[in-house]
């Protein structure tokens, strides 16, 4: 495997930047890349936050000898630094190999969190529908308080005066007065 020799951690942004320098390797050789610079484009071509690891490891590996153009971030400035690529020290090569390993052990870990939290969205949507009936339902019950509501005052607005025989269908209070009435 040939590369530049650096090593590569991801930042709060998504974005990669560099953890550190393989002693010896083409990017220490070259010089002008230091730790903490922000890898913001390969050979021109724009490195976006979020890329998988194993893509920007595809991007920057190639036949030893070949150049290879990284841009970074450092501070407020742009560094641009073009590095011969060689073949990757022993260890270099299982900090690759690790890296590839952590991303996808790292992928299978969000699938299996996006489908919990997917399974939880379900679970809450069913719930808020669950409760938007609830309230329907209490709209309606309150609904037909306020139409009984509504008659029983008619209704108790036509009995008249005492002595007098209530309205047909009036709700009577006192029964007893109903009957000496008739």
């Amino acid at each position: 495997m040939c590369g530049v020799g650096i090593t590569l951690n991801v930042n709060k942004d998504g974005c990669f930047f560099v953890k550190g320098l393989a002693e010896g390797g083409a990017a220490a050789k070259q010089g002008s890349v230091m730790a903490g610079d922000v890898l913001t484009a390969v050979d021109g071509e724009t490195v976006e936050a979020q890329l998988p690891y194993s893509e920007l490891v595809k991007k920057i590996s190639g036949p030893s000898g070949q150049p290879i153009t990284l841009t970074f971030r450092r501070g407020d400035g742009v560094v641009e630094a073009t590095i011969v690529r060689s073949p990757l020290a022993a260890k270099a090569q299982v900090a690759v190999k690790k890296g590839l390993e952590a991303e996808s052990i790292n992928m299978v870990e969000i699938k299996r969190q996006n489908q919990a939290f997917q399974a939880q969205k379900d679970a809450m949507q069913a719930e808020i529908l669950a409760l938007r009936e609830q309230v329907q339902q209490g709209k309606l019950e309150i609904d037909v308080w306020k139409q009984i509501s509504t008659q029983n005052s008619g209704m108790a607005s036509r009995r008249g005066s005492p002595g007098e025989s209530p309205a047909r269908g009036a709700i009577v209070e006192d029964e007893s007065a109903f009957y000496k009435t008739r």
